[in-house]
């Protein structure tokens, strides 16, 4: 039974309204919607469908996205600091839950079943995914842009469930700018890329990079500034 976004946003909000912190109050219409109103600003959440909607085989997703904003108006405009589900949770055991808990969902996909994901590989040896959805291997410590997958009724109130359980614990770490290890690694990445991309010559650039590399620890992000020091370096001594 095809389910539109409308009753994905009602299921959501009937499993997660009624355990929120004191003070979020459920946007009007028909969105899966909440803010909180201080004096230091507003604190608000949403579900979002993917776009394209629900499909016979595939089912469809939704994310959940976090925002801060100085006033009512700013967060009408979404203006403020924002953070999806997957860059909050960086790091955290959670993230991990998600891509083990959407495997699951993905496992029993129509289109799953029937082997329809269509993929294609590049010249350098990597798949992509043209059509459909894979469940993902690896697991999840690195920011990414998870989607939560979906197929029936059940699927999403089971979603609407879980969430609402690690809410309360999720808008803490968005409020209070929560940052796991890995989570920290990322915000020196993202320094020091600033840094690098600030700096108008490439002998600087270099410089730059070396000194991130001979600083940090985190390997992740090292493997990426490593490759930026070799395209770098290639501009430097062509050939």
């Amino acid at each position: 039974m095809k389910l539109t976004s409308k009753a994905v946003y009602k299921l959501l909000r009937a499993a997660i309204s009624p355990r929120l912190p004191a003070g979020f109050v459920a946007a009007p219409g028909n969105v899966a919607d909440w803010q909180q109103e201080s004096a230091a600003g507003v604190l608000a959440f949403w579900c979002q469908c993917d776009k394209w909607g629900w499909d016979v085989r595939w089912g469809s997703r939704f994310t959940l996205e976090f925002l801060f904003a100085s006033d009512a108006g700013a967060a009408e405009r979404l203006s403020g600091r924002r953070e999806r589900i997957g860059e909050l949770l960086e790091g955290f055991p959670e993230l991990d839950e998600l891509r083990q808990r959407n495997n699951a969902v993905i496992a029993r996909l129509p289109g799953t079943l029937a082997d329809a994901c269509v993929v294609t590989v590049t010249d350098d040896g990597n798949e992509i995914i043209l059509e459909g959805y894979r469940a993902d291997p690896q697991p999840a410590i690195y920011a990414q842009d998870i989607w939560l997958h979906y197929y029936t009724a059940d699927d999403v109130a089971a979603w609407g469930e879980y969430l609402a359980a690690r809410l309360p614990r999720f808008l803490e770490c968005f409020a209070q700018q929560t940052r796991s290890p890995a989570g920290l690694a990322h915000r020196r990445f993202d320094a020091a890329l600033g840094r690098v991309q600030d700096c108008r010559d490439f002998p600087g650039r270099l410089v730059l990079l070396d000194d991130y590399l001979g600083s940090e620890s985190d390997p992740y992000y090292r493997a990426i500034a490593a490759r930026l020091r070799d395209e770098v370096f290639k501009v430097l001594n062509p050939g």
